[in-house]
């Protein structure tokens, strides 16, 4: 569904309408979209040469009729829940054990009310008594944190060696590994990582400016569900530390073990000064 109406509720979302966005978000969508895509000619050819939509787009042809729509068979939610997705919301009703339909007082009587006759339909609206369209929303229960630390990272030697790789991989390495280009890795202590536990707690979070506190007991990478880009500057402990691409797409940040006040502020050079 167009994200419009979650927007109108305050909700953030991943997908939407964007006048502009980095390229690697589009091969992050891409991966998301990667079973429909590689189907159905026609959506792959709407992604990538016609406007500036990035969510779940339906078949060209539409969904089965009369049926839930088995979700993996078009999206990859792993990706999803890597960017901190923990609802889907859907004008039909899907099917996967990862996905768990919440309660809604009137998905009965608008459910009733779809599947009378039009004449029927029709005299119910004239007399007011439309009760508006089903709505199915689901929360997934494997939602990573928007912000995490990874103990665990892998290098690759180009975009698409990395994105194939990203792509294909499961929940359990997607919210432990860090995927990472070599040439963005270059410098980084990865041999020093360890795949222990730790905590990130977020103190204050704007759309420009993030303040973390972590505390970690090795060296880790932490991983912000946020886009890369070269105008978000980092701090550590209020030293100036580096920002990469993890995951192609989001921020990371390279930590020592210990505890650390992490700030993230978004300094483009068109940025007003007070």
């Amino acid at each position: 569904m167009h994200p419009g109406f979650a927007w109108a509720y305050g909700l953030e979302t991943v997908d939407g309408y964007a006048n502009l966005y980095p390229k690697r978000y589009q091969d992050y969508w891409e991966a998301v979209l990667g079973p429909l895509l590689k189907t159905d000619a026609e959506r792959y050819d709407y992604f990538h040469y016609w406007g500036n939509r990035v969510y779940l787009f339906s078949p060209t042809g539409g969904f089965p009729a009369a049926s839930t729509v088995r979700f993996q068979n078009y999206y990859r939610l792993e990706l999803l829940s890597l960017a901190n997705v923990r609802y889907i919301v859907s004008s039909r009703p899907l099917n996967d054990d990862r996905l768990t339909l919440l309660p809604a007082a009137a998905r009965d009587q608008q459910l009733q009310w779809a599947g009378q006759t039009k004449t029927k339909k029709m005299l119910g609206l004239l007399r007011g008594q439309f009760p508006g369209l089903p709505l199915y929303v689901y929360e997934n229960s494997e939602m990573t944190p928007r912000y995490f630390l990874a103990g665990q990272a892998r290098t690759f030697a180009d975009k698409a060696e990395l994105l194939t790789a990203f792509s294909t991989a499961n929940h359990e390495d997607l919210k432990s590994t860090v995927y990472l280009n070599q040439a963005d890795a270059a410098g980084l202590p990865l041999v020093q990582l360890r795949q222990d536990s730790g905590t990130v707690t977020v103190s204050r979070q704007t759309s420009d400016k993030v303040i973390l506190e972590v505390t970690n007991t090795s060296p880790a990478i932490l991983v912000a569900a946020n886009l890369y880009s070269p105008f978000w500057k980092a701090s550590v402990d209020n030293k100036p530390a580096k920002i990469f691409p993890a995951n192609h797409t989001f921020q990371g940040i390279s930590l020592a073990a210990g505890q650390h006040r992490v700030e993230l502020s978004y300094e483009p050079p068109y940025a007003f000064k007070h």
